[in-house]
């Protein structure tokens, strides 16, 4: 047996069914047909004259008169002969274009032909002009050799004509000569001498730059190191400088810790001096008339402001019926009084629970024992089967707002029959603390034992449920499980179990009533709050002197460090500026020796550029003497000086012969110049004309295409116009046929009118159906479109008894004279 279920709580569920309504809409498609006209020119007016067969029927047709034929074709005559005008003139105009365009090429050609003729004629100039070059060197230089050989025979012939006084003058300028390679000598020999002691000088300076060297190498490692030590020990001061300064704005920084601390120990110890050690424990919260503004009586800061009743808002008849009021507590966590457990985000765990559950059954047994019942109980089995209820509830989302439970924990476990009754409450908000959550649970208990009408009091009367009520017998035990879901929803399950039930469940009560303990006087909690506070600033008062302290000692070593580096940093700037001063003057004496060497190396050089001069003196002086003593002995022997004087006439005189065959080629060079010059004159005369002829060739070329683009404009007109003319003839003389209007009747199978695709009609002819009944015409009658058909040869035309065939004659005369006509153009054009 199952009781009614009812939710209680701010939020109801409300179902909903909602239909969906389709609409299929459909797509309206139109296509258009298309439909095409009969040009007028295909198209004859016929009037049918009855309904009878087509071969019975009567036409009746107008034809032109001879005379209209006549004139039209003399018309049709002069338009071929204007036409034929007007092709020659065309047939012209091309044989002028390309007459043009022959003459355009031409001259493309010949100054094509001209331009490579320039650039040969420049090509030879340039070679010309380049051998006449070559040509006037060659000359010169011949020149100077004629006059070179010339004065060497002169010399010669001098010798032989004087030789008495030649061989005397030779002979004075041998001994010159031998005097002068004796003063070379000398010169020489003099220089060797200050060269060798250059050399001997250098070596001994080179040794003393060594010396040098080494002694400033030496110094300046001394510096080196002096001046290492000196820039550690610097280093080292500055380090114990900066520690000592470091250590002073410590301390200043540690007496005003200290200050600070003084001063927050001494507020803080005012705070605790003026805060009670005891205070009043806070009343019973009561709950406050519905809607009904709340107050410090109804709002719940801690724990012992708990009711353990179920007390009855005022006016509560008034208002049975609201079903969604359920605010007669509130809870304020913001003074820190709430000393309760945190409830974790991911929810409640089982002893949190469990003591929530055994609130709830507190004031459900209040309100149990106030109608007479007895209380329920908490077991391990109905606290189990509640908590497979939550979870059966949130697995399926569209039933965890709806009851949903069964005895499915009991039969699955073969725990025997139990009858099931169930509360929930709903959209609650998230408990932060313990308290927080109870004071919803009481404000949602409140609602159910005595705002409840709108439910019918199935809330209430779930609560009150009643074993021997129910089943008649006290032997039934009545149980009750409780849980609080994560989604801030919590359900109440209520059991009445059978005896056999209570034995297999393996019960054991584990509820816990709570009671409210709030008598008298309390410790004030601020109090031993400001009082740790207060601890905890004399803590940082003493921490802040013995760090004073502390840093004060850091400091004396500090300034102890400084004075150590400060000595030893003065001892190494002493040693490095004995050092300094020593390798100055190593390095001042390792310039001198450097500078002593290099004047004796400029010296040696000096020396060996004397020498040098001395040696080439020597050697020209030697060669002098040598030329002086041959001369001598030329001048001396007669007939070597004759044999002398044949060898140079010799030479002068092929060096004239020389001179004469490259002025000869000189003067040709020159020639072949004037006459390369005189071809690339001629040349650019030649290239100018031609441009000058394309230039004209081709201006008339677009001369003759304009004339020719008038001359087919004026054939495309004249054609026009001839159309247009023949055009109104026919529309002439198809209206006087009309007017007419002279019946011929064709009756039977042989006058039907007959069609031959060699019979073709030259000229419009409109045909009309009589009427069978009165055997005239019906022009104001509806006619159908038909094609029309030509006229056979045999059909005689009215009044003038002109046959079709004498029309179709002018028609091939007419042929022929375009066709005589198109043949003359062709041949004009060849």
């Amino acid at each position: 047996m199952h009781k009614k279920m009812y939710k209680s709580g701010k939020m109801w569920v409300v179902s909903t069914v909602v239909a969906f309504t389709g609409v299929t809409g459909t797509t309206m498609v139109a296509n258009a047909d298309t439909v095409s006209s009969v040009s007028q020119k295909e198209i004859v007016s016929v009037v049918p004259t009855s309904s009878a067969s087509t071969d019975n029927q009567h036409y009746s047709i107008a034809m032109p008169s001879s005379a209209s034929v006549s004139n039209r074709a003399l018309q049709t005559a002069d338009d071929a002969r204007s036409s034929e005008a007007d092709g020659q003139q065309v047939a012209d105009k091309q044989a002028s274009v390309s007459v043009a365009t022959s003459n355009v090429a031409v001259a493309q050609s010949n100054a094509d032909v001209a331009n490579s003729a320039l650039s040969s004629a420049n090509d030879a100039v340039s070679l010309a002009q380049s051998d006449v070059t070559t040509a006037s060197n060659t000359v010169s230089s011949d020149q100077t050799a004629v006059v070179n050989a010339s004065n060497s025979v002169q010399e010669i012939q001098s010798a032989i004509t004087n030789q008495p006084s030649a061989i005397a003058s030779a002979s004075s300028v041998v001994v010159e000569k031998s005097a002068a390679v004796d003063s070379a000598n000398a010169a020489l020999n003099s220089a060797n001498d200050a060269l060798a002691k250059g050399n001997h000088q250098a070596v001994t300076d080179s040794q003393a730059v060594n010396v040098a060297s080494s002694n400033a190498s030496l110094a300046n490692s001394s510096e080196a190191v002096a001046k290492s030590a000196a820039d550690k020990t610097q280093a080292a001061l500055d380090q114990a400088n900066a520690l000592q300064n470091d250590a002073a704005s410590v301390i200043a920084s540690d007496k005003q810790a200290i200050n600070t601390a003084q001063d927050k120990l001494n507020q803080e110890e005012n705070k605790l001096n003026n805060t009670p050690t005891s205070i009043a424990a806070l009343p019973v919260a009561t709950p406050a008339a519905t809607g009904s503004p709340l107050t410090a009586a109804n709002t719940i800061q801690e724990v012992n402001q708990l009711p353990d009743k179920l007390v009855r808002p005022d006016n509560a008849d008034a208002h049975e019926y609201d079903p969604f009021y359920s605010n007669w507590y509130s809870y304020d966590g913001s003074n820190g009084l709430d000393a309760s457990d945190i409830i974790s985000v991911s929810g409640m765990t089982d002893a949190q629970q469990l003591e929530l559950a055994n609130y709830e059954l507190t004031l459900i047994n209040w309100f149990r024992a106030q109608n007479g019942l007895s209380p329920l109980h908490i077991t391990n089995a109905s606290q189990a089967a509640a908590l497979v209820e939550m979870n059966k509830r949130l697995a399926t989302a569209n039933t965890k707002n709806n009851h949903y439970t069964s005895d499915s924990y009991f039969s699955d476990n073969n725990r025997g029959h139990v009858s099931i009754a169930q509360n929930l409450g709903m959209g609650q908000s998230t408990p932060r603390t313990m308290l927080e959550a109870k004071v919803q649970v009481l404000n949602a208990l409140t609602a159910m034992a005595y705002q409840d009408g709108a439910q019918d009091w199935g809330h209430r009367d779930n609560l009150l449920i009643d074993s021997n009520k129910e089943y008649g017998s006290t032997a039934y035990t009545n149980a009750f499980g409780a849980y609080w879901t994560p989604e801030v929803d919590f359900l109440m399950d209520f059991y009445v179990m059978t005896p056999y039930a209570v034995q297999r469940s393996d019960m054991t009560v584990t509820d816990a009533p709570y009671v409210n303990q709030n008598t008298g006087w309390i410790a004030n909690p601020a109090y031993a709050k400001q009082q740790s506070v207060v601890n905890q600033a004399k803590t940082n008062l003493a921490n802040a002197q013995n760090q004073l302290k502390a840093d004060t000692e850091n400091s004396k070593n500090a300034t102890a460090l400084v004075e150590v580096a400060a000595k030893a940093n003065s001892d190494a700037q002493s040693a490095l500026d004995a050092a300094t001063k020593a390798a100055n003057q190593a390095n001042s004496e390792l310039e001198t020796a450097k500078a002593k060497l290099q004047n004796t190396l400029k010296t040696i050089e000096t020396d060996k550029n004397k020498v040098t001069e001395a040696t080439h003196a020597l050697v020209i002086a030697k060669d002098n003497l040598a030329n002086a003593q041959k001369k001598l002995t030329l001048v001396s022997d007669t007939q070597a000086l004759q044999t002398e004087l044949a060898i140079r006439q010799q030479a002068l005189k092929a060096a004239n012969d020389q001179l004469q065959e490259d002025e000869t080629a000189l003067a040709n060079a020159k020639h072949n110049l004037e006459d390369a010059l005189a071809t690339q004159s001629v040349q650019k005369i030649v290239l100018q004309k031609t441009q000058n002829e394309l230039e004209s060739a081709k201006s008339a070329l677009l001369k003759a295409q304009q004339d020719l683009d008038k001359a087919n404009e004026a054939v495309a007109s004249a054609g026009k116009a001839a159309q247009d003319a023949i055009n109104a003839s026919n529309k002439t003389v198809n209206t006087s046929a009309n007017n007419n209007q002279l019946d011929q009747q064709v009756t039977g199978d042989s006058n039907v009118l007959k069609t031959n695709v060699d019979d073709t009609d030259l000229l419009p002819v409109s045909v009309q159906r009589e009427d069978d009944s009165t055997g005239t015409l019906s022009p104001t009658k509806s006619s159908t479109s038909v094609a029309p058909k030509p006229l056979p040869l045999d059909v005689k035309l009215p009044e003038t008894g002109a046959s079709q065939k004498s029309t179709n004659g002018v028609a091939v005369a007419l042929l022929l004279m375009s066709g005589l006509s198109l043949i003359g153009m062709k041949k004009r054009e060849k």
